[in-house]
């Protein structure tokens, strides 16, 4: 993925940031934050990373999650080690499963999304709903740093990163969070989308999920996306 390119229709840009880099979808998420517990997060993670994103932007020193939690996610089945769709079902919806062979992540789709036109690089894959009004996409981008050894992202850097450019689009950042490696960030547009981001900020690599889909629609997506932000999986801290 090189600086400023858009991978995707709806997914990734990897933007220069002063000294900084960041990875941000063009929307897509949930401006309540669903609580994941710590069993549900990859055990790379640390168990400290316990939720996807849940501190009120006016207290972001807050654990305590928002009052508009939902039910955690079903634990995710095994795959074969391929992109290929499985079954998988939470809260009444479907799901199928995609691995990025790249950067070796993983994460659920609902039944019935279709993918877009993959980008060149192969680290990631946007889906999306029937209608067009809804979008998910998970991808990786290397996290290295000038000099060998360093990385180009911290967590703290990627949230705030992250913020500020959403708040630079005019779109409105309602949650935020850093929790050990997770970083998450939520909030709504002037067109009436809620966007989610969960990002994983490794030393070397860094993965997101980003989601998108109408506001008008939160109470239906709640459970969905807490169960595919709980059920990613990230790849290995390892560059590719």
């Amino acid at each position: 993925m090189s600086i400023g390119r858009r991978v995707v229709s709806c997914g990734f840009w990897l933007l220069a940031t002063g000294s900084a880099a960041l990875l941000v979808g063009c929307s897509g998420g949930s401006d309540g934050q669903p609580t994941v517990p710590p069993a549900q997060v990859p055990a790379t993670v640390g168990a400290s990373a316990s939720i996807p994103g849940a501190l009120p932007v006016s207290t972001p020193s807050s654990a305590a999650p928002p009052a508009t939690t939902v039910a955690p996610p079903a634990t995710p089945v095994a795959t074969p080690a391929s992109s290929a769709a499985s079954g998988s079902s939470a809260g009444g919806t479907a799901y199928f499963r995609y691995e990025n062979k790249r950067f070796k992540f993983a994460f659920y789709v609902p039944d019935g999304y279709k993918a877009a036109t993959p980008p060149v690089d192969g680290d990631g894959q946007e889906f999306d709903s029937a209608d067009g009004s809804a979008s998910v996409t998970g991808s990786g981008v290397n996290n290295l740093g000038a000099n060998p050894g360093t990385s180009l992202l911290t967590p703290a850097a990627d949230l705030a990163a992250l913020s500020s450019h959403y708040r630079a689009n005019g779109d409105t950042v309602t949650y935020q969070a850093v929790d050990g490696d997770i970083v998450a960030v939520s909030g709504t547009t002037p067109q009436g989308k809620i966007f989610y981001q969960r990002d994983v900020v490794y030393s070397q690599v860094l993965y997101a999920l980003v989601w998108s889909y109408p506001a008008a629609e939160k109470a239906r997506f709640d459970a969905i996306i807490s169960h595919t932000a709980g059920a990613f999986v990230p790849g290995p801290d390892q560059a590719a």
